[in-house]
């Protein structure tokens, strides 16, 4: 069903495509607001009128950043295109692997030593700033986004954690649900994880020490499973920066899906639903500023 037309209708803050009126509050006024921000971002109107019109015509007050949020994901949803592909350099793998360390070799390197006996909710308590919001779930659908210190708890019988923290509680998926973990609700990009998927485990690490050459490697965390996550400290750094690192490490054989800032990552000492424990080997907190 269409939730617009082509006419325009005159509101205090000036002409606008017309939508449908707002419904009674609890009856789907995000949904609304999203349509709304979808419609008139689309027709060339300005955030803050878009704003307005909603504070004008909505039927409760919004939420902070509410309007924002639906912008934001609205445009994110036009930007995202299909990666190009990017080709493996065969070479420099197998060079990398030949001629780096083994997993035993690179935890014995790591600056705090015996790794794997940091509880999950100390690695978290170091890796996130204050009492900010994160996202973590016991799996990829059941999660939700609260305070640091109300994690703490539950961390250890939990398997996925944002990588970046949160900026608003809730946010909007590319259909326009609302959810506690979308790319619109994640803050700026803290760690960039590179996640191997193929090659054994000292071969991942070679990889991983490489790339610890050209970015601060905080930390290596084993799935659980078959592969091996190193968290980037990239906070502050320029995004064009970060993307031309991550194009390399995808050369290298990186998994391309943990670009995404939303992307759920392993818990550092978590579990996995089987019950293997999602290890620590390395782990460099003076990355960390």
């Amino acid at each position: 069903m269409a939730i617009y037309q082509k006419s325009k209708v005159k509101s205090e803050s000036g002409f606008f495509p017309k939508v449908k009126d707002c419904p009674p509050a609890g009856q789907g006024v995000h949904y609304w607001i999203f349509h709304v921000a979808c419609t008139f971002t689309k027709a060339g109107i300005p955030e803050g009128k878009i704003s307005k019109y909603c504070e004008e015509r909505g039927t409760r007050t919004l939420q902070p950043n509410e309007v924002e949020n639906a912008i934001a994901s609205y445009k994110n949803q036009k930007k995202r295109k299909s990666r190009p592909s990017i080709e493996l350099d065969q070479k420099l793998i197998e060079k990398t692997q030949r001629t780096g360390p083994t997993l035993l070799n690179l935890k014995n390197t790591s600056p705090v030593k015996s790794p794997t006996e940091l509880s999950a909710r100390r690695y978290v308590d170091i890796l996130y700033p204050d009492n900010c919001l994160i996202c973590c779930g016991a799996s990829s659908h059941t999660f939700t986004t609260r305070p640091k210190n109300e994690w703490f708890e539950k961390l250890h019988r939990l398997q996925f954690i944002v990588p970046s923290p949160m900026s608003t509680t809730m946010g909007f998926t590319q259909s326009g649900k609302v959810s506690s973990h979308t790319l619109s609700n994640t803050g700026d990009r803290r760690f960039l994880v590179v996640e191997f998927d193929d090659g054994t485990l000292d071969e991942q690490a070679a990889i991983l020490h490489h790339l610890g050459t050209k970015f601060p490697l905080t930390l290596i965390v084993f799935s659980g499973s078959k592969s091996l996550h190193g968290w980037f400290y990239v906070q502050g750094l320029k995004e064009h920066h970060i993307r031309e690192f991550f194009n390399y490490a995808c050369k290298l054989g990186a998994d391309p899906a943990t670009w995404t800032k939303s992307q759920f990552v392993r818990i550092p000492n978590g579990k996995r639903k089987s019950g293997e424990r999602q290890t620590v080997h390395y782990f460099n907190p003076n990355t960390i500023k």
